[in-house]
């Protein structure tokens, strides 16, 4: 069986894709959305063909990178890509891996290498997580389903209503697929951290205590949902001219928050490096 793919790159250490884990990051490409201040603009399409097969019981993973790439061989087991991640012998500090994340674009545009790979994952003791827009509520409840997923990180990017959430994401018939996902996590028992993405111009600051309340509510009819935080994270400035919404004002506004366990993060403290 072989599996294709999209491959966006990939970011061998993080530490703060999830806080507290340190983790590889594996970029899919393709997105459905156009948020305007997208900060992973050229992974929204292009085309870098990467094949997953199984061969003697493993995956094998072959994909294009440049030439003069010092990452592992073109062709390697996956299980033997990211073991070379988990080793404590590795250079500079002997950190641990201990998380596979997936990022993109949008992971689930390709949900069956996400399953494929989080498995592997599974394989090698790492624990694996999720960042969605939510657009497609079916594969994730599937991935759930499969105990594929322990943590997923859902982007809420305006208040619950068609109009603000469609110039949010850059294009019409989003919401309704985001609050189907919002169900499903918390339907679903999965650890999940609902992340709000505050611009100046988007959300204001109503419609973040919008969403709050949304959250809320829904946790209301999912007593068994587990969320681990509403998380306020500091929008920056990719292409745009624009001043970032101090962090103090974000503070302000999760103290304005009853109820649930609120975060507030600031960017630009790494930014992602993406390597083919």
């Amino acid at each position: 069986m072989e599996i294709r793919l999209n491959l966006g790159g990939v970011v061998h250490l993080s530490t703060v894709d999830w806080e507290g884990r340190s983790a590889t990051v594996v970029f899919l490409r393709g997105c459905p959305l156009r948020c305007p201040h997208c900060q992973n603009r050229e992974l929204q399409e292009g085309h870098t063909p990467a094949r997953l097969s199984f061969v003697d019981g493993d995956l094998m993973a072959r994909w294009s990178r440049p030439r003069q790439s010092r990452r592992p061989s073109d062709q390697a087991t996956l299980g033997q890509f990211l073991q070379e991640q988990v080793d404590v012998s590795k250079p500079p500090s002997g950190s641990l891996i201990s998380s596979l994340v997936f990022s993109g674009g949008e992971p689930l545009m390709q949900p069956r290498a996400v399953r494929s790979l989080a498995r592997q994952a599974r394989k090698l003791g790492l624990e694996v997580g999720l960042e969605t827009c939510g657009f497609y509520p079916e594969p994730l409840q599937q991935i759930i389903g499969q105990g594929l997923v322990d943590r997923v990180f859902l982007d809420l990017k305006a208040a619950p209503r068609e109009e603000e959430y469609a110039r949010a994401a850059g294009a019409r018939g989003v919401l309704l697929r985001v609050l189907q996902s919002l169900e499903v996590c918390l339907a679903g028992g999965v650890s999940t951290e609902v992340r709000v993405t505050v611009f100046p111009d988007i959300p204001s600051a109503e419609e973040v205590l919008e969403i709050a309340r949304l959250v809320s509510s829904r946790l209301e009819s999912h007593p068994a949902g587990r969320l681990h935080s509403l998380v306020l994270q500091q929008g920056l400035p990719r292409d745009e001219d624009f001043t970032p919404l101090p962090v103090e004002e974000l503070r302000s506004l999760a103290d304005r928050i009853r109820g649930l366990p609120v975060q507030v993060r600031e960017a630009g403290r790494s930014g992602h490096k993406i390597d083919l």
